[in-house]
């Protein structure tokens, strides 16, 4: 999804940006007018940013910039030498699709060669959006400008689709009349891909905000659903998690039957989180702030109903008390949370805090990565470059000499599983306090492919706990290892300030069985 709108001033209506991104989830953000100095550096968490200022003298006035979602892969800008305010990235969402900002001034003329020009080297297929300030009856304006016959000339000859369906886009603020000025327009193989949405508030600006969504996307993020532990029935998961003795043809069969009966109480017993990320609103956010934009919403309705100078007026007024309360708000919720701040107040609650009055939440998901040119942008294409690089950088030949000395020198002592070994420590079963000082020393870690969690194993019964020791003593004795345990699970982490298009910028964090963890750790 691509956001598209002329916010008036980036920092004047940075709050009002945050709910719209945190409501809608886009992948891409156009904005127009941000009035950027050169000194500004433009942040929205979980977005990186590509800009282009405009400067009127000393006074920052117009200016485009895209955010793109820090998982979506980019490929550099491309610098445009013109007068022309506009920017244009390659993006991979997933397939590869140019999307083109741009913002025109009322008084600052472009002529037809030009713009064409511009839009002529844009790769297709391209999406773009922008301020345009071109009236045309064919896109919702309600008399036809120079410059809108100037586009439409431009869209008939290049081949160019028109997104947009006929519904205002701007409200001018002076004397109450509507227009449609804010455009989209795309490659033809798109347009049938694309729906175009305004939003029904202005959010501080005179313009509309704009969402294009693909009919074929999703745009709510999914996640793999966990266990809510803290919900937990516990006895009632002792009661159901009983194991019971019985013959197996080997190790494999009695390690699923033994992780069935774990999971099968859990699903009983144990409720899981929800696979859709919820929209949490801002510390900031409070029953002030829902009333005042409200208030607002309302007002705009009552002029679009009933056009008068005292609705206009009375618009105003509204718009802007629904700016300072907003502010207002943000500013006492951190003044409250550094008042409750003490040295006895973990770094991982301030952090969790202070990201939530940012706002917006950032996403964790791995962009396209590039290899020798070739962008990959499917998960199982990304997956096999992940594990090709781990595997080069986990051989025995990335170890020091020192260390490969001393493991090949350990590897080589001979271990006596003979009967005249037996009184050797690794040939005595294992005892149960063996067994509870292991599941005492677990932390609260993810669970590994078997989805069985060490919760699950600490409040098993004493009886139970007793078959899962002569369990674990019948592999030690058998000397087997089942099977199911060499699966895990690798999850890339980036690495700080690394390029997250390539995969050796990744370190793996691999979530292995918790039954075999609790086995190793004997």
């Amino acid at each position: 999804m691509i956001l598209q709108w002329n916010c008036r001033g980036f920092y004047r209506n940075l709050e009002e940006l945050k709910l719209l991104v945190n409501r809608y989830n886009p992948k891409i953000v156009c904005l127009q007018e941000t009035n950027f100095r050169e000194k500004d550096i433009p942040k929205l968490k979980g977005f990186r940013a590509y800009r282009r200022d405009f400067l009127l003298g000393n006074r920052a006035c117009g200016g485009v910039v895209i955010f793109v979602r820090n998982d979506i892969y980019c490929e550099n800008d491309v610098s445009i030498l013109s007068d022309i305010q506009m920017i244009h990235l390659t993006v991979y969402i997933p397939t590869k699709i140019t999307v083109c900002n741009i913002y025109l001034p009322p008084a600052i003329p472009v002529t037809k060669g030009e713009l064409t020009r511009h839009i002529r080297a844009l790769p297709a297929p391209y999406v773009i959006v922008g301020d345009f300030n071109a009236h045309h009856t064919m896109w919702g304006s309600t008399h036809v400008s120079p410059r809108g016959r100037m586009l439409e000339d431009i869209l008939v000859k290049e081949n160019i689709a028109l997104i947009n369906k006929q519904e205002f886009t701007h409200f001018n603020s002076s004397n109450g009349s509507l227009s449609a000025i804010d455009l989209a327009f795309s490659s033809p193989s798109l347009l049938p891909l694309l729906d175009w949405t305004v939003h029904r508030d202005l959010c501080g600006s005179d313009h509309f905000p704009i969402m294009i969504s693909c009919a074929n996307q999703d745009a709510n993020l999914s996640v793999v659903p966990r266990w809510s532990l803290k919900r937990a029935q516990w006895e009632k998961f002792a009661s159901m998690a009983n194991f019971r003795d019985q013959e197996f043809n080997n190790i494999d069969e009695e390690a699923e039957y033994i992780t069935k009966v774990l999971v099968d109480a859990a699903e009983t017993s144990i409720p899981k989180t929800s696979v859709t990320l919820k929209k949490t609103p801002a510390p900031w956010w409070n029953g002030e702030c829902k009333n005042a934009i409200k208030n607002r919403k309302k007002a705009l309705r009552q002029f679009y109903n009933q056009a008068s100078e005292e609705n206009l007026a009375k618009y105003k007024i509204l718009r802007s008390k629904a700016r300072r309360i907003i502010k207002e708000s943000r500013k006492e919720s951190w003044r409250q949370f550094v008042s409750t701040i003490s040295q006895s107040t973990p770094s991982s609650e301030i952090w969790k805090k202070i990201k939530a009055i940012i706002g917006v939440r950032s996403t964790t998901q791995i962009p396209g990565l590039n290899i020798n040119g070739s962008v990959k942008t499917e998960d199982l294409d990304k997956a096999e470059l992940f594990a090709e690089a781990f595997a080069k950088v986990s051989g025995s030949d990335k170890y020091p000499n020192d260390f490969l000395s001393i493991k090949l020198e350990e590897e080589n002592q001979a271990i006596d599983f003979s009967e005249e070994g037996c009184n050797q420590n690794y040939n005595i079963p294992f005892k149960m306090w063996e067994l509870e000082r292991s599941l005492s020393k677990s932390k609260n870690t993810s669970p590994g492919p078997d989805n069985v969690h060490y919760k699950f194993l600490q409040n098993l019964t004493q009886q139970n706990k007793i078959y899962l020791l002569r369990f674990y003593n019948r592999i030690w004795s058998g000397r087997q290892f089942p099977k199911a345990w060499s699966v895990a699970i690798t999850i890339p982490i980036a690495k700080e300030g690394k390029d997250k298009s390539m995969p050796e910028s990744y370190r793996p964090i691999t979530l292995s069985s918790c039954l075999c963890k609790t086995l190793e750790r004997m």
